[in-house]
């Protein structure tokens, strides 16, 4: 019960430190309520805990007035059943089967590819980001 929750409340604390105004509204008083499940996607297939730049593969470009984001996330906790800042009904969202575990079978994780998607600033935590000076 406290792996389920566990991620849950990461997301929010993400949220919190990072979010702006207007997605401390639109997620943090879901994830409270309980009517979305949080989760957030960190592993990818070749990167290593410590997530150095030449393991990421998932990679939000700009173009135009979008982000446009493609890659693939691992084992990502609470994928089949979550709400993420990245709406998995957006074309190009795919969230894989859960995968068959052994133990933990409360905390449910799947693969997350990300073909093309186009996101608006709001979709990233703090909004867009500053740019290089």
């Amino acid at each position: 019960m406290a792996a389920v929750f566990d991620v849950h409340c990461i997301l929010a604390g993400n949220v919190l430190t990072h979010g702006t105004e207007a997605q401390h509204q639109r997620w943090l008083r879901p994830v409270a309520e309980g009517t979305i499940v949080g989760a957030f996607a960190t592993t990818e297939p070749a990167a290593s805990p410590d997530l150095s730049p030449q393991a990421v593969q998932a990679v939000a470009v700009r173009h135009g007035d979008t982000w446009v984001l493609n890659g693939r996330k691992r084992w990502i906790s609470n994928s089949p059943v979550a709400g993420f800042i990245v709406d998995t009904g957006l074309p190009g969202v795919r969230v894989g089967e859960p995968d068959q575990k052994m133990g933990n079978r409360g905390q449910l994780t799947a693969d997350v590819w990300f073909e093309d998607v186009e996101l608006m600033d709001d979709a990233l935590p703090g909004g867009e980001p500053e740019q290089p000076r």
